[in-house]
């Protein structure tokens, strides 16, 4: 993982550590430009969505100024910032009630305050563990017929209404011929 976010254009140095919020962990990455350079977070995100896995991605990633190392030269996990996960600038409200219902969940599971229909499960802090407990709550709470398989190649929230929709508008279209 370090050393994909470390071959990125533009990165000099990068470091990707486990960071927890409440009971889960997330990963995030810490990147130095390259003198001269500027960094675009959504486009180191672009180029790391082209080589990863979602699963595998990091929740965050923040440009510093140097990555902080300790009097060992080890690296000092406790100097890094702490990442904020939801970008609250780019927040868009659900539009319906099956929308409302989704960010509802989310926010219960990740445990977060606010989350918004664009947001993706696991650049939000969303892992395998958490992937688990939403489909279960998804199908408990909404009826949802969501597969984890669904959720990996579906991490967003408007993304998982139109399939849920779609679901519903093929249940209702079923006709049952007896024989």
């Amino acid at each position: 993982m370090e050393s994909a976010v470390s071959a990125l254009a533009g990165v000099q140095q990068a470091a990707v550590i486990v960071r927890a919020q409440a009971q889960s962990q997330y990963l995030a990455a810490y990147v130095v430009a390259q003198a001269g350079q500027s960094l675009s977070v959504a486009e180191l995100h672009e180029q790391l969505r082209q080589q990863l896995p979602d699963y595998m991605l990091p929740s965050s990633i923040m440009e510093i100024e140097g990555i902080p190392l300790t009097v060992n030269g080890k690296l000092d996990k406790a100097a890094l910032p702490e990442p904020e996960l939801v970008d609250k600038s780019q927040y868009v409200a659900p539009r319906n009630d099956l929308e409302a219902g989704l960010c509802d969940v989310w926010q219960t599971v990740l445990e977060l305050e606010q989350v918004g229909i664009y947001d993706n499960f696991f650049h939000i802090g969303g892992n395998s563990i958490q992937a688990t407990r939403l489909v279960a709550k998804m199908k408990r709470e909404l009826d949802a017929d969501i597969s984890i398989s669904d959720l990996y190649n579906t991490p967003m929230v408007n993304c998982l209404a139109v399939l849920i929709e779609q679901q519903v508008s093929c249940d209702d279209d079923e006709i049952v011929f007896e024989i």
